[in-house]
């Protein structure tokens, strides 16, 4: 089975793990769930 990426499923972990520590992409769910969250509340002002 080959990796192909790593998801940072914690809000610590991000801060022990940089891109540029590992050879494989890393995926900051955080960020994604903060990016997310700001996306659904412009489009409630919108509306």
């Amino acid at each position: 089975m080959k990796i192909i990426g790593i998801i940072l499923g914690c809000t610590e972990i991000e801060m022990l793990i940089k891109p540029k520590d590992i050879q494989i992409p890393i995926f900051d769910i955080t960020q994604s769930h903060i990016a997310s969250i700001v996306d659904i509340r412009l489009e409630e002002v919108r509306l």
